[in-house]
């Protein structure tokens, strides 16, 4: 039997995001790009979670491609937190607006799988 200590350096391991989508604004212009990501940061979920979920946010990119605000549409407990932190990091190519970078909001789902490898004795 594995000690408690070695039991979540397993679970931590087994854990990973299935992935991001983005989606348009709702309103789209002749003309308009959406933002894109290009950088992306998995989120950092605590060992100590048992359940995943998915989690929706509304993204403001910047029009240098930065994220200028993250908020939550839909959250999951012990989930919300760190895809807002890692959301947060990652960087876009900017929505364009007849060629020229604007600013614009997008919606990133992240859903959040969580996988339990079983470890033989």
């Amino acid at each position: 039997m594995l000690s408690t200590p070695q039991r979540l350096a397993v679970l931590f391991a087994s854990l990973f995001v299935v992935g991001a989508t983005a989606a348009s604004s709702p309103v789209q212009e002749s003309g308009f790009e959406e933002p894109v990501p290009e950088t992306t940061v998995d989120a950092k979920i605590s060992p100590l979670v048992f359940q995943g979920g998915t989690v929706v946010v509304r993204v403001k990119v910047a029009a240098d491609g930065r994220v200028a605000s993250v908020d939550v549409i839909k959250g999951f407990p012990a989930l919300t937190e760190p895809v807002v932190r890692a959301v947060g990091d990652w960087r876009f190519r900017p929505a364009r607006l007849n060629g020229r970078p604007v600013e614009a909001s997008t919606s990133v789902a992240m859903q959040i799988v969580i996988i339990r490898n079983v470890v033989p004795e």
